[in-house]
């Protein structure tokens, strides 16, 4: 069906959204310096600059990357189930809100290599990487719920998806939140890439990856445990401790898929992680145990309860109610992962004020593995394996084009 604009026309259009885009960019960096410059300024900088101005150099150097990527991606922005590559003359709420967030995190990379800020200014990072992993989400919906799915969108979601991690994972690090190895989180789709192309250049053969949607829901837990440790009411070791339990399944993802693209791990990978009864039934053992940690705590507060001022009574009041829902979350394995979720904000936040304890490094660990694998066998309630195992307004898509 003709859409009345040629590509040439198409592709006009296109620019000038693009120039729209690099205004607005303009006015990012504008509005960003000023509110950085009445601030509290970090003491020092690597580039030995005031901060400010730092900051805008920085943010303007990934703007401009972005910029560039956008510009050379505009021919591709075609519906990717388009075999005639019908250019689309306009970028679609779904591509315009992940352009929105690569301007969220070019104001988070402004930060690096300097001094950590005080004041409200130490905020702003967390809160920046918050809005734009929350945009990660919401740009995909978009897109598929308005039909206009494009490949240009796909290749902004992935660059986009990594510029997020690496500049949260590595600012995670300069803050001391996050061992200094963490970094290869930040690191590994790049070292990716540039493998793949060391094997081309050999002359290797390249396989091409098996499809799989633990890969997407390993990004997204990701991007959401950096935007924790950002915000400053987490701190470490709970953190430090928080950061292996997440990054090894993140690192051991990458070595499989790079198994899978030199051939050397035939068939599906998945089946070479764990064996089925072990996926199935480790997960009940980890809520048993995270349920029966949480219900000793909590025990041991009542055993230990005493009557105080107000603000202590309502505190204590509140935790062993959060406790108790998690505990039993947990134990039936009713919204498991959300209850894995909530352990940790709940564990962090305490850690914060009391210091961490044993049986908490074993909540961390409990928790962060029941995120990842689910709640298995045995498991009352699991709403969440929808969200994992199916994109957001994926199922919409479909009816649409069912009625077409």
């Amino acid at each position: 069906m003709s859409t009345g604009w040629d590509n040439g026309a198409a592709l006009s259009s296109l620019r000038k959204r693009w120039w729209a885009f690099a205004a607005f960019s303009l006015g990012f960096l504008a509005a960003g310096y000023l509110l950085i410059s009445a601030g509290e300024q970090p003491r020092s900088t690597l580039s030995g600059l005031a901060f400010p101005l730092h900051w805008l150099l920085i943010c303007a150097a990934v703007l401009s990357f972005e910029l560039r990527i956008l510009w050379k991606g505009l021919s591709d922005n075609y519906k990717e189930t388009d075999a005639g590559r019908q250019l689309l003359p306009d970028l679609g709420p779904g591509s315009l809100l992940t352009l929105l967030r690569g301007v969220l995190i070019a104001g988070v990379s402004g930060f690096l290599f300097a001094g950590e800020p005080s004041g409200w200014l130490r905020w702003v990072p967390a809160v920046l990487f918050t809005l734009a992993i929350s945009t990660d989400f919401l740009d995909g919906y978009l897109a598929r719920i308005t039909d206009h799915v494009t490949q240009l969108g796909k290749s902004l979601d992935l660059n986009f998806d990594s510029i997020t991690v690496l500049s949260g994972a590595l600012l995670a690090v300069q803050y001391g939140q996050v061992p200094w190895w963490y970094a290869s989180v930040a690191l590994a789709r790049y070292v990716f890439i540039v493998g793949l192309w060391v094997r081309r250049r050999m002359g290797l053969p390249v396989f091409d990856l098996p499809p799989n949607q633990a890969r997407r829901g390993l990004a997204g837990v990701q991007m959401c445990f950096i935007a924790a440790v950002l915000w400053p009411v987490f701190a470490p070791p709970g953190t430090q401790i928080a950061a292996v339990a997440f990054a090894l399944p993140f690192l051991a993802g990458f070595g499989r898929d790079w198994l899978a693209v030199s051939g050397m791990l035939p068939g599906t990978w998945q089946a070479a992680v764990l064996p089925q009864g072990l996926r199935s039934w480790l997960p009940v053992f980890l809520r048993l145990l995270a349920a029966g940690l949480m219900l000793a705590q909590l025990l041991n507060r009542i055993a230990s309860f005493s009557v105080g001022s107000g603000s202590d009574m309502l505190w204590i009041l509140a935790v062993s109610l959060a406790e108790g829902i998690i505990l039993l979350s947990a134990a039936l394995g009713a919204a498991g992962r959300i209850a894995a979720i909530l352990g940790l904000i709940l564990v962090g936040t305490q850690q914060a004020i009391t210091g961490i304890s044993p049986a908490q490094v074993i909540l961390i660990v409990a928790f962060t593995m029941l995120l990842f694998m689910g709640t298995g066998r045995l498991s009352l309630w699991t709403p969440e394996e929808e969200w994992i195992h199916h994109r957001a307004g994926e199922k919409r898509a479909r009816r649409v084009e069912r009625a077409a």
